[in-house]
């Protein structure tokens, strides 16, 4: 018994051993320099707004005379450069674009400072700000759909119109339909996948600024979009693998976990209500959809409809989820002829 737990102890020994001097390899093989774009607190050439205490990155276009456009991006987390492609609308609309709170290269906050309510509240400040007290239309896309649905269930008389672009879940019931549909769709662990997981996570231990949460951007930015889009539990969102066409300037991964952990209950289990409110919002909503996305595409938000007093859709055809970047000029047509409805 005693040379079995001896055999037993060296190895363990070895292992561990082993361990360190891989983790010591791959510290300074992966030694380089990886940038990750300063915010708006960093770097003051950035526009920017302060808006609920909070420097956000913003900018607009168009004549600011014009009826209010604000583009609410996706996430939680990401920043609105995909979106970009609706600036077109300046021609005829001052058009708002803005990172969210701790995403993008807005500002970033403590946990606790990042939540959906928060969310909602920025949002409401950027409404005011820019509408100088006219309504104002909400673009929104996937997580900013949620958000402009939960804004429009609480201040329908701010709003001129309002456009969803594949929105996601509204209520719990819609999060559990989105479980049914998700619940045999899982990531493959391969060996890609995990290599690109150790490299990427040394990658961030050098990453020394522009301030303490970049090297966390850094990993998650690395892990969620080069990781194999033919093996990826969301593949069905999209029409190809190829998401060549998405880019951004930085990823919020704090904001992603601290947000969507505060629409979860003490138990831990998703909690959502964003359409209390909206049987006051009579006008039609246009819900926006790619013909390609299986997931969360025209079916799905065929039931989400159900919550609208008014609402219509329309599919772009071969589209995925990034709408407004497979097909710019179909999806910003049918936006502009909403607009002017």
């Amino acid at each position: 018994m005693k040379k079995v737990f001896k055999y037993f102890l060296k190895g363990t020994l070895l292992l561990l051993g082993l361990l360190a001097l891989t983790a010591v390899f791959m510290y300074f093989s992966t030694m380089g320099s990886y940038q990750v774009a300063a915010t708006v607190v960093d770097d003051p050439s950035l526009p920017s707004i302060h808006i609920n205490g909070v420097h956000l990155h913003a900018e607009s276009f168009g004549n600011p005379n014009n009826p209010v456009v604000v583009v609410v991006h996706g996430g939680p987390g990401n920043d609105y450069r995909y979106l970009l492609h609706l600036k077109s609308l300046a021609d005829e609309y001052y058009v708002v674009f803005y990172d969210q709170r701790g995403s993008g290269l807005s500002e970033r906050l403590a946990a606790e400072e990042l939540t959906l309510e928060n969310c909602l509240s920025d949002l409401d400040a950027i409404v005011d700000h820019y509408g100088r007290g006219d309504k104002v239309y909400l673009i929104g896309h996937s997580w900013g759909g949620m958000l402009a649905s939960g804004y429009t269930a609480k201040h329908p008389q701010k709003l001129a119109g309002v456009v969803l672009a594949e929105p996601g879940t509204l209520t719990t019931e819609m999060f559990e339909e989105y479980m049914r549909i998700t619940n045999n769709l899982a990531l493959d662990l391969n060996w890609d996948l995990f290599k690109l997981l150790v490299v990427s996570w040394f990658e961030s231990l050098h990453i020394d600024g522009p301030d303490e949460q970049a090297g966390q951007d850094y990993f998650w930015t690395k892990l969620v979009w080069e990781s194999d889009p033919e093996t990826h539990p969301l593949r069905g969102y999209y029409c190809s693998s190829d998401q060549s066409k998405y880019s951004e300037w930085r990823f919020g991964s704090l904001a992603n976990r601290a947000i969507r952990q505060s629409g979860m209950d003490e138990n831990g289990k998703i909690n959502l209500d964003l359409v209390s409110g909206l049987e006051n919002y009579q006008d039609t909503v246009l819900f926006l959809t790619g013909s390609c996305n299986t997931i969360i595409g025209e079916t799905y938000q065929n039931k989400q409809m159900k919550y609208f007093p008014a609402a219509r859709q329309e599919v772009i055809q071969d589209a995925g989820h990034w709408i407004f970047l497979d097909k710019p000029e179909e999806s910003i047509a049918v936006v502009r002829a909403y607009l002017a409805h």
